[in-house]
């Protein structure tokens, strides 16, 4: 966020001492600098998020997979009709026939 209004600042400043006469050397290279503090955070905002998600999907299967060994536990008369998490076994459509 603080960068993104840096970023802002040089680039109104810039376009400003442009319209007097010819930006500053310094000023130009703070903005591209700028420039690329506020790419590069974008990205590695991108990055994390993969990341979380990434251990997102982790909880959930490891859940998925407890939840199923309790159901398996608590009614082994239909463990065998207990679907493997991921869903790779066989579920009910609701009119009576199984999906495969």
């Amino acid at each position: 966020m603080i960068v993104a209004a840096v970023f802002v600042v040089l680039a109104v400043l810039t376009v400003i001492t442009d319209i007097i006469g010819e930006p500053p050397t310094y000023l130009t290279g703070l903005l591209g600098t700028a420039g690329g503090v506020l790419f590069a955070a974008i990205g590695s905002d991108k990055n994390k998020r993969d990341q979380e998600v990434a251990k997102t999907a982790q909880r959930a299967e490891a859940k998925a997979d407890a939840l199923t060994e309790v159901a398996a536990r608590e009614h082994p008369e239909h463990a065998d009709q207990i679907p493997p998490p991921g869903g790779t076994g066989d579920v009910p459509s609701g009119d009576g026939e199984e999906v495969p």
